[in-house]
């Protein structure tokens, strides 16, 4: 009865996703767009997906990602709609405004604590927005379902609005700028989002506002950072907000305001005199002379200059006072001088002697056992056998876990997701800080490596070296026999072998051995015809975001670029700040890339033109996503499997 039920396809023409504020874009435009593929349109007609896993890797053009949904206060971690914090004096009027706008051309006005979205009119029941800001945000929202032209009668985009004098131009490159950073430009003729050079292409936008809108500059700085009082763009402004793990909204974080901070010298004479204050320790000061310039000094700037050794120092701050109090004091100081200068981007102070003492201190507790060193110089040596483990934080020389990369928006979900997905199909997943043991799902969860929703996305992908259970004959199965059986998509279960055989070779569960395509092949593991495609790296999919240019890649070749980390032996990919990325393309042309670029960078850098793959976030066509999977394509006891066939 399944089947036959699956075998009634709708005619493609037939078929309509549900869009921003209601609206309903057509498979058809989307084909027209380049967002689905004709491999993909095939592979519904077969069955092998469904209209809920093609929405699912598309939304970004649908609906789009998620915008700056509130504030969220440092100091105290409440969090706050646009609104309130406008009536509470949190935000000035003007910038809460712009902030609402983003919202309204993005596709509605979101309930920060809820999460749920709304449109303008319906925001205004709710009382998310008041009378005074309805009309403006009404006119932001037409970006969505597009301007009338009241000479012709035509439906115009937010562009063909601002050509026309019906937008004025510094309020259409923000909403433009906005809608960039969140998914694409809206297209309301065609009811979805659209890449940026498709959008060109179809002249929603001119030459010069597509150079606008992919080399920033003073022109496209519509929105204001309450915390540094600079004029950013909507994308800068995103990249300094931080995501919440449960439900993914995006809050910017209000910073507690301070004091202009004074000169390093009257910083270090207030703190000496409120140390003189509360002690009467002291007896004497020990001065230094520089031999070389006579100049005076402090013991501490002494042992700085390296003039004095420790061990004088310590015993010349024991005459000045206990030493002790002497910690404490130089504790105080530097504590005032690092946020000062880590919020001009200036390298914090020297070391001080009490922080020389921490370090002992470190050395002291680091110390390995033989068997701990042992188990380190096997990791270094085998640390060409494993997958992607760590991300390294180029602007602050730091290794860190996936998950904290994905805080700092150094990396994007759909990228974390595949190289987690990785960990897990080849071991377990990687805690930089105890990098000799790979955890399970369930593991890395209790001490929050990954959140609840991560976790349930990576089930599946853990089956792949633990083993699938066959139900019907309670044996467990290799991925590649899952594979033959329909237990598993098509796709991300091609790509999961792919990381196996790059890292080492198949898995075989459930004691994790690994065993070369040749091997796989005579146990019936996988049939030649995978093992073929498994060999051939050049067609490997392009599911990773080059953490340095934005460049879609495939995971062979983000092995190719990462390090590894001396210290731990985990492979690492280096990760540069959004902003901060760029690539060079055929005649020195060079692109500043960012995650909304990503689409027209992949498509002006390779002749690869595969959609969704081809972008970004809509390469979450099967991938292992429970939650987006509908209730016929699930493989449960009183429903067949179904064998899917290659895409290619």
């Amino acid at each position: 009865m399944e089947v036959a039920t699956r075998a009634k396809v709708k005619d493609r023409n037939d078929i309509f996703f549900e869009a921003a504020l209601g609206r309903r874009a057509s498979l058809v435009n989307l084909m027209k767009a380049g967002i689905v593929s004709e491999e993909t349109v095939s592979a519904l007609e077969h069955g092998v997906l469904t209209e809920e896993d093609i929405f699912t890797s598309i939304s970004q053009y649908l609906v789009g990602e998620q915008p700056i949904a509130g504030i969220i206060v440092e100091a105290t971690g409440q969090k706050f709609g646009i609104l309130e914090c406008i009536q509470q004096g949190i935000l000035k009027r003007g910038t809460g405004l712009e902030l609402l706008e983003a919202q309204a051309a993005i596709g509605s006005i979101i309930e920060p604590h809820s999460g749920n979205r709304y449109s303008v009119a319906d925001a205004m029941k709710l009382r998310l927005i008041d009378d005074t800001q309805k009309d403006t945000l009404e006119r932001a929202q037409r970006a969505i379902t597009g301007y009338r032209d009241p000479v012709t009668g035509n439906t115009l985009s937010l562009f063909e609005a601002m050509s026309k004098g019906y937008v004025t131009e510094s309020r259409g490159i923000r909403l433009l700028e906005a809608q960039v950073a969140t998914g694409g430009i809206v297209d309301p003729k065609a009811s979805h989002r659209v890449p940026l050079s498709v959008a060109y292409q179809r002249g929603i936008l001119s030459k010069k506002m597509f150079g606008k809108l992919t080399d920033s500059s003073d022109d496209t700085k519509g929105f204001f950072d309450p915390n540094t009082n600079e004029n950013l763009t909507y994308l800068e402004l995103m990249s300094r907000c931080r995501t919440e793990s449960e439900t993914g909204l995006i809050f910017l974080p209000l910073l507690e305001k301070k004091k202009k901070p004074r000169s390093s010298s009257s910083r270090l004479d207030s703190s000496l005199k409120k140390k003189k204050r509360r002690s009467t320790q002291r007896s004497r000061k020990v001065v230094i002379v520089d031999p070389d310039s006579g100049a005076e000094m402090t013991v501490k700037e002494a042992y700085q200059k390296g003039l004095i050794d420790r061990a004088t120092a310590k015993q010349l701050m024991q005459q000045e006072g206990e030493w002790t109090e002497e910690t404490e004091l130089v504790r105080e100081v530097e504590t005032v001088e690092t946020s000062s200068s880590t919020s001009s981007g200036h390298q914090a102070s020297s070391m001080s002697m009490s922080s020389v003492e921490q370090i002992d201190d470190v050395f002291d507790k680091s110390r390995m056992s033989a068997a701990d060193l042992s188990a380190r110089l096997l990791q270094l040596s085998n640390a060409h056998l494993g997958p992607i483990a760590a991300i390294i934080d180029v602007e602050k020389q730091e290794t860190i876990s996936i998950a904290e990369a994905l805080k700092r928006r150094l990396v994007d979900g759909t990228s974390a997701q595949r190289l987690l997905e990785a960990q897990a199909a080849t071991g377990g997943i990687v805690n930089p800080m105890d990098p000799m043991r790979l955890l399970s799902i369930n593991e890395a969860l209790a001490i929050g490596l990954i959140d609840r929703v991560t976790s349930r996305r990576l089930a599946n992908a853990e089956k792949a070296f633990r083993g699938f259970s066959d139900r019907r004959t309670n044996q467990m199965l290799s991925l590649g026999e899952a594979l033959k059986k329909g237990l598993c998509y098509y796709e991300a279960g091609t790509r999961l072998l792919e990381v196996q055989y790059i890292t080492g070779g198949l898995v075989v569960p459930p004691d994790g051995k690994r065993i070369s395509l040749d091997t796989a092949v005579a146990l019936g593991c996988v049939d030649q015809r995978m093992a073929d495609r498994l060999s051939d790296i050049q067609r490997y999919a392009k599911s990773v975001v080059d953490l340095k240019t934005n460049l879609l890649i495939s995971y062979p070749d983000a092995l190719e670029k990462s390090v590894v980390d001396k210290y731990t032996g985990l492979r690492c990919l280096e990760a540069l700040p959004r902003l901060n990325r760029s690539v060079k393309m055929a005649g020195g042309i060079t692109i500043q890339a960012s995650s909304a670029y990503t689409s027209l960078a992949s498509s002006l850098a390779s002749s690869r033109a595969e959609s969704p793959i081809g972008s970004l976030r809509s390469s979450r066509r099967g991938s292992f996503d429970e939650d987006s999977f509908s209730g016929s394509f699930l493989n449960t006891p009183d429903r067949p499997y179904i064998n899917r066939s290659p895409r290619k």
